[in-house]
Order: C-alpha cells, then structure tokens, then sequence
C-alpha cells in the first residue's frame, strides 16, 4: 500500500514540511538460506525474510536554515527499529546545498 505523507517538523518555532511515502513490498518465499549443521555439512533452508519496507524520500519544502550566513545543506535520515528495540538500521540521502527546498526523489528499501 502507497500512500504520500507530509511529516511536518519543528526547530526553534519554524516549520518546514518533509514528503515521504513508505511501501511494503512482500518477497516470494523461493530463495534458499545455506547454513552449516553440526556435522560441518551445509543444508538449504528456505528464507525467512517476508518482505522489504521500501521508503521513498521524496522532497522538503521551506526548511528552516540551520547555518549562518548561507541556506541550510539539507539531507534525511531514515532510520527504522525493530519492535524490540533490538536491530536498529539507518539510510542517509544525498545532501542538497544550499537549498531550502531540496529534491531528493531517493528509495531506500530495510
């Protein structure tokens, strides 16, 4: 399911507005894990990976400047953590200088 969010921030009292949208993209079950048994043998084990999280960084709009005598040089940090806070996992986008506005239009898939 695709849906577009606008995920509004706020640093020092100013707005600024960031696109994203995020996609659950389901893997077939067919690809094979080899593991080492006891034995020092290998054997196939079918793959217990479900899916992939594919988020989409799509732009900010009227970012705050963050520096102080230029534009900010804005970039995302998509960072996801599983539900027991065991596994933690981070993506960074390209950064945009100078740029209040930027377009990144980058996926990144956990």
């Amino acid at each position: 399911h695709r849906r577009d969010k606008c995920l509004p921030y706020s640093t020092n009292n100013k707005m600024g507005e960031l696109t994203y949208s995020t996609e659950w993209i389901p893997v077939q079950r067919l690809s094979l894990e080899t593991v080492v048994v006891a034995d020092d043998s290998t054997k196939a084990l079918p793959s217990r990976l479900k899916g992939v999280w594919r988020v989409f960084v799509k732009c900010g709009e009227c970012l705050s400047s963050r520096d102080i005598f230029d534009k900010s040089d804005p970039y995302c940090v998509v960072k996801v953590t599983s539900l027991d806070g065991m596994h933690s996992f981070e993506q960074v986008t390209s950064t945009k200088h100078n740029d209040s506005n930027p377009v990144w239009d980058e996926y990144f898939d956990f």
